[in-house]
């Protein structure tokens, strides 16, 4: 057991990618079910220093379309979005999409980098006012439904009826079987960390 550590360590030591083993649970706390294709997107907040991980892997990442972008940077600490562009785009060809991003100000047929390019203005303006309150249609990047989206616009993020990863005013029942699912996933990937496995085939990006 102790000599596979140890070839794991080194492996990614040369691979330029080690980082510290908080690190690593962070990752698949974060940004796991993205990199693993369970979501369309995930948004966290980490320290500048964590970023390496990312631009190291770029091309790699790139290569299996997932890509990232820094949509706030203050205070040594970053928010990122990590993504999947084809499933977004999948996404904002539905029309529910489309109709909610046109009520959140966005203009329809955009590329993706230019919806994000939007949102991340949002971000930024909103960051500089003394509310600092994220843009609501983040939501619809992340995959959420677009009626809980919606509706947490319209209720002020009150009144849901349950919540987990998102706020749910509709289909509690789907929404928990979702949250199940991604927890039951961050749960897998933590197990195998655990046992030793590589965190790039943990992800699949080995």
């Amino acid at each position: 057991m102790r000599r596979n550590l140890i070839t794991i360590i080194f492996r990614l030591f040369f691979q330029g990618v080690i980082l510290q083993f908080s690190d690593y649970t962070e990752i698949i706390d974060n940004c796991s079910l993205c990199l693993t294709g369970l979501k369309p997107a995930n948004l966290f907040c980490t320290k500048s220093e964590n970023l390496y991980f990312f631009y190291k892997l770029k091309p790699q990442l790139n290569e299996k379309g997932i890509f990232f972008e820094i949509l706030l940077n203050c205070d040594k600490k970053v928010q990122i979005l990590v993504y999947r562009k084809k499933m977004i785009k999948t996404l904002f060809q539905q029309i529910s999409y489309k109709n909610a991003l046109s009520y959140f100000g966005y203009s329809n047929n955009c590329s993706i980098e230019k919806y994000i390019e939007c949102l991340k203005k949002k971000i930024i303006d909103a960051a500089n006012t003394k509310e600092k309150c994220f843009p609501n249609e983040i939501g619809l990047f992340l995959g959420y439904p677009v009626k809980d989206v919606l509706a947490f616009d319209s209720m002020g993020g009150e009144k849901a009826i349950c919540s987990g990863y998102w706020k749910v005013y509709h289909d509690k029942e789907q929404a928990l079987t979702t949250f199940n699912m991604y927890d039951k996933y961050k749960k897998k990937f933590k197990k195998e960390l655990n046992q030793g496995q590589n965190l790039l085939t943990i992800l699949k990006l080995a």
